[in-house]
């Protein structure tokens, strides 16, 4: 393991830097969760979509339950769509976006972690949206629910996207196939296995070669990063296990090696870790060389891009206390250095990338648990 603050003195003159776009940072509202960039307007500039709502024992705020849309205007500047933010429920936590009903505007559906119910927002292309008729839509049949994410990706290969989430008290996954219409079923043997405790991330990625998209889930209480291969109709195989640090919480997918093989990064829920592992191509996985980074202190949601653009997966990674970004340097060959971190209000455990002002260089967008805030950093 390598001490963050080693790095930070091994940087390089070359490391990206941020500016702060004007406007940053934005209050969205209490206990803002993970941020979605996405096109909800139909401008082809990017927007932002989060929602806001209490976790894990924290007092609901009667100002939380929501999710607000931040509209771009591809400057970097961004407004808020409408008058009134879109009303959930207190703990309103994770949301996704994708066309659930064919009309190619983009919509919604926002878990609740106190819920197994999913709601279900129809998009208006304008940056609007509004409840479904069928909404909303029933996970499982949880008597103890902790719903810490839901996705959206064709998992039945069907055309169209349905809908997953968590049960982390159950220890499952919940899959939902979509009809095309915006309505949602559960898929033959749903809610299915995923370990002892699914925790804060879906990833869907064909981690094994066979064209079938596979679920990629960390398990918080198995110290393990969970793989469910697909096998086709929205029907998944037994979580198979690759060790990790204790209390992993969040994973991403990428090729961070260059081998054109997935990979997976994790952090750790009350350590400074951050693991990367190696895939095979054939479902397996490895610790890279170095791996797992130490730091400074605890981070948590990850974002995968090329922020000082040599062609080299880096990472940014939100904060668990007042650090800010981390921002980690790949070298393409699985490893990575710190770089300087990116300020940001107190608790920025959740980012994302993307280039909110068209100069085709990727951006980092924030958010913080702990002041409601969203945060912008335009790459110069």
């Amino acid at each position: 393991m390598t001490n963050l603050l080693i790095l930070a003195v091994l940087a390089t003159a070359g490391d990206p830097s941020f500016t702060a776009a004007a406007g940053s940072p934005h209050y969205v509202g209490p206990m803002a969760g993970r941020p979605v960039l996405a096109d909800m307007n139909g401008d082809s500039k990017l927007d932002v979509v989060i929602a806001c709502g209490t976790c894990c024992g924290s007092k609901p705020d009667p100002e939380s339950g929501i999710v607000v849309v931040l509209l771009g205007d591809g400057k970097g500047g961004f407004v808020k769509a409408g008058s009134e933010p879109v009303r959930i429920g207190p703990s309103a936590r994770k949301v996704a976006v994708g066309d659930v009903n064919g009309d190619r505007k983009p919509d919604l559906v926002v878990g609740e972690h106190d819920s197994a119910s999913i709601t279900v927002w129809l998009g208006d292309g304008k940056g609007g949206v509004r409840a479904a008729p069928f909404s909303p839509v029933k996970a499982s049949d949880t008597k103890r629910p902790h719903t810490h994410e839901v996705a959206l990706a064709d998992v039945d290969g069907d055309g169209h996207l349905d809908l997953l989430s968590t049960n982390a008290n159950d220890g499952t996954v919940s899959v939902l196939r979509g009809d095309g219409s915006g309505q949602f079923a559960p898929a033959r043997g749903s809610p299915t296995s995923a370990a002892r405790h699914p925790y804060d991330s879906i990833a869907v990625a064909d981690v094994n070669g066979d064209e079938r998209p596979d679920l990629v889930i960390p398990d918080l209480r198995g110290n393990a990063v969970s793989i469910l291969l697909g096998k086709g109709g929205g029907a998944f195989g037994q979580p198979a296990q690759f060790p990790l640090g204790p209390r992993p919480g969040y994973v991403v997918v990428g090729d961070v090696n260059g081998d054109r093989k997935p990979d997976l990064v994790a952090t750790h829920d009350d350590d400074p870790l951050v693991a990367i592992l190696l895939g095979d191509g054939a479902g397996r996985f490895q610790s890279a060389e170095g791996s797992p980074m130490k730091l400074e202190k605890p981070v948590w949601g990850s974002a995968l891009g090329d922020l000082d653009g040599d062609g080299k997966p880096d990472l940014a990674v939100g904060s668990n206390s007042d650090r800010g970004v981390e921002v980690l340097i790949g070298d393409g060959k699985g490893g990575f250095r710190a770089a300087k971190p990116i300020p940001a209000p107190r608790l920025s455990g959740y980012v994302a990338i993307g280039d909110v002002d068209g100069d085709a260089k990727p951006d980092v967008v924030a958010a913080s648990y702990e002041t409601g805030e969203v945060t912008v950093w335009l790459r110069r």
